[in-house]
């Protein structure tokens, strides 16, 4: 698909915005969705309410794909889905990689293609709502942390929403890799027939240093645990890389209203993890 074609844009909130910034920027015509021959749909929008139009309607994550491969066929991409802990763990691999953090994260993919600038490697946060209308994006690495019953007013049913999270690997090829949690059934299940080389997360117990004491509680370990690998896997499993990327554990800091430390009173500590937003992830939080 050319990506230089007139766009329509549906939506007119934060990605919305994004898109018709870069189009400006690159010089891409922007028209109503009826006369583009492609339109952009906000992930907000369920595929419910599209307008009946004859061209592709895409997700703002494929169309920062098309761009980015255009301008940069070589930066690597690391995408992050699950139902609980995305932020945290694109966050993190951000961090100890050096590169941008984009996508449900909060900073729009789209921002980032550049016919002037590259960077080596991307992290991206993506959601269902972004993967649901998703055909061209194609991650080098694919992170799994977990799928549980979540967004089904949207998704209409939990098998729905297994196969929109199951999207983010469709396209995957035997050179790329997927890191999984093998203790999660759907996830073990949606790997089934991927020809990408699949490898499962290692015990927090496994690790060739202790990690920091902040990271010691709740479901940090694991988080740790799956930062830590895609690391490795960029640095080639060198050693003294493996030191640095712990070292950095101690320097992040971690997201707002997750297992946040509030006060103590009288032998009570209260957390503020308002950012659980489903019995999971409550019932984690509050385990620890």
């Amino acid at each position: 698909m050319n990506p230089f074609q007139a766009i329509g844009v549906l939506g007119d909130g934060i990605t919305a915005k994004a898109v018709l910034k870069k189009a400006s920027e690159l010089n891409i015509n922007v028209v109503p969705v009826y006369d583009a021959a492609i339109v952009i749909a906000s992930p907000g929008i369920p595929p419910q309410q599209f307008p009946q139009v004859s061209v592709p309607i895409i997700s703002e994550l494929d169309y920062a794909y098309l761009l980015l491969k255009h301008f940069c066929p070589d930066t690597k991409i690391i995408a992050v889905t699950g139902t609980n802990g995305k932020s945290t763990v694109t966050s993190l691999i951000a961090h100890l990689l050096h590169c941008p953090a984009v996508g449900n994260i909060g900073t729009p993919f789209i921002s980032i293609p550049s016919p002037t600038s590259c960077h080596p490697i991307l992290c991206i946060e993506a959601s269902s709502y972004q993967l649901e209308t998703s055909s061209y994006f194609q991650p080098d690495v694919a992170v799994l942390l977990n799928v549980v019953e979540d967004h089904l007013v949207r998704h209409g049913s939990m098998a729905n929403y297994c196969a929109q999270k199951q999207r983010l690997i469709k396209n995957m090829s035997a050179d790329q890799t997927i890191f999984y949690n093998s203790e999660d059934d759907t996830i073990c299940h949606m790997i089934a027939s991927t020809p990408a080389r699949c490898i499962p997360f290692i015990s927090p117990e496994k690790l060739p240093y202790p990690l920091p004491q902040k990271w010691q509680w709740g479901h940090y370990p694991f988080n740790a645990v799956v930062g830590l690998m895609v690391a490795r896997h960029f640095n080639k499993n060198d050693a003294s890389d493996d030191a640095s990327h712990y070292r950095q554990l101690t320097t992040f800091q971690f997201l707002p209203h997750r297992l946040e430390f509030v006060s103590v009173d009288n032998d009570r500590r209260f957390i503020n993890d308002s950012k659980s937003t489903n019995p999971h992830s409550t019932l984690t939080a509050s385990a620890a």
